[in-house]
């Protein structure tokens, strides 16, 4: 059959579904809570008893999602019916602002991804380029054992990665600090200046001095976590919140472990006090939200900006540098990723060859960088003997030698 005028729009399916709902009136009732955001009374039809009402006559009125009847319906079941109409706007844009308290910093966290807030490098410890520290080992004060973590030990200790976690545990009795830190370069530190950031960690440990403290500038404490650890073994979020001076100049450092609330200070410790900390995280902030996983890809060009190391390929194919034979041979080495400054270069172990056409040099001085080190690259000077102008390229003989490129702060 023909139609006149437009041809009538039915939907991708033949037909428009109206959405609906119900509601038990009780007698005494007048106002439901509706499904959606309504803007005006016209947008919805509503029946009671399957009797319609105008609203038009003051039978009810709407307000958002809030419906309100002149009178209470009677005691039934599913006797108050409501249609949202599917012409005109029948959604008020009330819908799109959420209601108070409706939307948390967990459900942000969670549902929301909120890439790039945590500050810290390798919070998880998953990146360890210096080594394998599964198995638990004696530490020193000031030595960097994961990527991006250094050791403060003022009480002798041992450290043991535990699959993204890392546990430290005293080995003797005495008064000192026994932590760990990550100190967070003046770029990253410029637009916090002034704000308030909050930093949070999970720590299990049997002692109640665990905590967290953060120092910026001349070693002067911003803070430390209010709440100390109980201390009962069991693992709990730490969260403790700073605010940033607006003049700070210098670095900003986290730490996590036996410290004292006030700056430098000397917590009690015993043999065998421990604790164990994961998921680090310093945001923007006044609360903590939950942690930020990233790619271990990620982590890693992350930490290499601060120490890389340059090591052999296992198993063969080991030739790592081509250069040439001069007063020096010259090798020049590209790093993987830009580096925060020119870094200190150092040869580990060595059991290394140099071959300049067919002759092998074996374990040839390493004569450094010779002023010829950036944040891009380096050359490093080997002396050899023999005739000059040669191309070369030398191999490491095996894992026990290597290259570390090391620009913490």
């Amino acid at each position: 059959m023909g139609t006149l005028g437009n041809q009538p729009n039915f939907g991708a399916y033949g037909f428009t579904r109206t959405q609906a709902e119900s509601f038990n009136g009780n007698g005494s009732a007048t106002s439901f809570t509706l499904g959606h955001h309504v803007k005006n009374a016209i947008d919805i039809e509503v029946l009671v008893d399957n009797v319609q009402q105008s609203p038009f006559d003051g039978s009810y009125s709407v307000s958002g999602t809030t419906l309100t009847f002149s009178g209470a319906p009677a005691s039934g079941t599913n006797n108050v019916y409501v249609m949202y109409r599917q012409v005109g706007t029948v959604i008020d844009t009330q819908a799109l602002v959420p209601d108070d308290n409706s939307v948390t910093y967990a459900k942000l966290g969670n549902d929301i991804p909120l890439g790039n807030r945590n500050l810290i490098i390798n919070g998880n410890f998953s990146v360890s380029q210096r080594g394998d520290h599964t198995s638990a080992s004696g530490v020193s004060n000031g030595v960097y054992y994961l990527d991006r973590w250094k050791v403060h030990a003022g009480v002798a200790g041992t450290l043991q990665d535990t699959g993204y976690k890392v546990k430290v545990v005293a080995t003797s009795t005495s008064s000192g600090v026994l932590a760990i830190s990550q100190s967070i370069e003046d770029k990253n530190i410029h637009p916090l200046k002034g704000k308030v950031i909050t930093v949070s960690c999970k720590v299990t440990s049997n002692s109640s001095n665990a905590r967290i403290v953060i120092y910026a500038d001349d070693w002067m404490a911003l803070g430390s976590q209010n709440d100390i650890h109980s201390g009962g073994g069991n693992e709990e979020t730490l969260s403790a919140t700073f605010t940033v001076p607006s003049n700070l100049s210098g670095f900003l450092q986290v730490r996590v472990g036996f410290e004292n609330a006030a700056s430098n200070g000397n917590p009690s410790v015993s043999a065998n006090d421990y604790f164990e900390v994961s998921e680090v995280q310093l945001e923007v902030g006044t609360k903590a939200t939950p942690f930020e996983h990233r790619s271990y890809a990620e982590e890693l060009a992350a930490c290499q900006r601060y120490f890389w190391s340059l090591d052999r390929i296992s198993g063969g194919g080991n030739t790592i540098a081509i250069g040439s034979n001069y007063s020096n041979s010259l090798f020049y080495i590209n790093y993987p990723i830009t580096m925060r400054t020119a870094p200190s270069v150092s040869k580990v172990g060595t059991d290394l060859s140099i071959y300049s056409n067919v002759t092998r040099y074996q374990n040839p001085t390493f004569n450094g960088v010779g002023g010829g080190v950036g944040r891009n690259g380096t050359r490093m000077l080997f002396a050899l003997s023999g005739a000059r102008g040669n191309a070369i390229h030398m191999d490491l003989d095996n894992d026990n030698t290597y290259f570390n490129f090391d620009a913490e702060l």
